[in-house]
Formats: C-alpha cells, sequence, structure tokens
C-alpha cells in the first residue's frame, strides 16, 4: 500500500469521525484520543512533504495544530535520540519516516524502554526535562 492511498484512507476516516465529534460532543471519544504509529507517521511525512498551510494539513487529517506541533517536537527528539546529534543533522525526516519498519521499531523499544512516538513516562526529573519542548527553534 502506498503512502498516497493510505493518506486518502485516513483522510476519509478523519472526515467521518469528526462528523461523529460533532454531533456527539460529550461521547468519551470526544475527550481521549489516541493514535496509531502509523497514522502519526503519515501525518509527520505530510507535514514534511506538504505544499499547503499547517491549518489544511491539520484540518484534512482532523487534528489540532498543538496536537502536530507537540509529535513533530516528540518525533525530533526522539530522532535525535535514535540516531545521535550528528547524524540527525544530516538524515532528512522523509526518508527515516520511509525507512521505519518492524526491527528498527523493535530495536528503539529494547534500546529505551518505550515506543517510537511514545513520549516516556518516567519520575526521573532529567527525562521529564528531556521529554518537554519548549525551545521554538524544536519546532
Amino acid at each position: 500500500m502506498g503512502w498516497e492511498y493510505a493518506e486518502m484512507q485516513y483522510s476519509y476516516c478523519a472526515k467521518v469521525y469528526l462528523r461523529f465529534l460533532w454531533a456527539y460532543p460529550c461521547h468519551p471519544a470526544s475527550l481521549y484520543r489516541s493514535y496509531s504509529l502509523r497514522f502519526l507517521l503519515i501525518v509527520l511525512r505530510s507535514y514534511f512533504t506538504r505544499s499547503g498551510s499547517v491549518e489544511g494539513l491539520c484540518a484534512h487529517y482532523g487534528i489540532t495544530i498543538s496536537t502536530l506541533y507537540r509529535w513533530l517536537c516528540l518525533f525530533r527528539q526522539q530522532k535525535e535520540l535514535w540516531l545521535g546529534v550528528l547524524e540527525d543533522r544530516s538524515v532528512p525526516a522523509v526518508p527515516f519516516i520511509d525507512a521505519m519498519d518492524v526491527p528498527l521499531l523493535k530495536a528503539f523499544f529494547l534500546a529505551f524502554r518505550f515506543s517510537y512516538l511514545e513520549s516516556p513516562r518516567v519520575t526521573d526529573p532529567e527525562m521529564r526535562e528531556w521529554n518537554t519542548c519548549h525551545s521554538p527553534a524544536m519546532l
């Protein structure tokens, strides 16, 4: 399945889901939404290859702009964590996303004990500080 087909499929599902949330704003699904790794990667890949605006991209996938920027921050942090600072600078985001497969994701989990694009839930103050993104340069 190509990226274009997956983007089209998720776009349709996002529109249906938004209609549902509009019709039932107090439904528990409207309060806590979770997204699959595949969906996150499709949205991030679309962000890096987009020709339109961020607002249009977010409307297309049915997410908020703050959610997109939170995912971007997490993506950049964990890409740098995985590749190291020097290699991270030389590897563009789209080829990195395209190269993701099960062995890479498993290796990431074994190395860091949390899944890629999942916020680490830790009590260590250093990791808690790492897990926040306040720098405008990261956005």
